[in-house]
């Protein structure tokens, strides 16, 4: 490869891990939960709510971004109120779970938030009934079955994965880790997660008839 096409995915590499869904550019995992983890082996009472509080600015946009995708749960199930029940399940594993390193935690952080998106997909819509007709067509529309059924589907999909390709759905598609911070995280090439990455999303795609994320 020449030395353009070197400095070409560096640039390229860069750039993607800056650009993390709007956000903020995100630290290195170890920076931002290394110093934690350590404590927390330690059995530092302070380290667990630290971590969470680490934590919960990037849980939450996923999770806005999930929710908005699917504006008939969003409708009934507030951004504020699925990430506490996300934090709230994170942190009650993290009191009998002490993760090896960043990336079990991160891990377990995108499984958590996996699971709570795929429970919100099995609850049943509200009972109570709108007022008007404009108000029962837009419950009617944003509770369309075939949308939530596409909705649970896409979380089970991802749920039955095998382990390394469902990681790497926990780390970028349920937490927006940049690729190249992810192949550092799990001490791969950068190449290699770029070309994983592709071939899942292109299944995805197939399964769910080009739907794209």
């Amino acid at each position: 490869m020449s030395v353009d096409q070197d400095r070409s995915t560096a640039a390229s590499a860069k750039e993607e891990e800056s650009q993390v869904t709007g956000d903020a550019p995100m630290n290195e995992p170890s920076e931002a939960y290394e110093d934690l983890l350590e404590r927390l082996e330690q059995g530092d009472p302070g380290a667990r709510a630290a971590l969470i509080e680490r934590a919960q600015d990037r849980l939450r946009l996923r999770v806005s971004q999930m929710l908005s995708r699917f504006p008939g749960v969003r409708r009934v199930h507030a951004t504020s109120d699925v990430l506490q029940e996300v934090l709230l399940d994170l942190s009650g594993t993290l009191n009998h779970v002490t993760p090896r390193d960043v990336r079990h935690f991160l891990g377990l952080a995108g499984q958590r938030i996996r699971w709570k998106l795929l429970d919100l997909a099995r609850r049943p819509p509200p009972a109570c009934q709108p007022a008007n007709d404009m108000l029962a067509d837009a419950v009617e529309t944003t509770h369309d079955p075939a949308r939530l059924a596409q909705w649970g589907e896409i979380h089970r999909y991802i749920e039955e994965l095998p382990e390394d390709e469902r990681e790497l759905f926990d780390l970028i598609f349920y937490q927006g880790v940049p690729q190249p911070v992810v192949a550092r995280t799990l001490g791969i090439a950068y190449r290699t997660v770029k070309h994983r990455w592709q071939q899942a999303r292109l299944r995805f795609m197939e399964r769910f008839d080009g739907t794209v994320f």
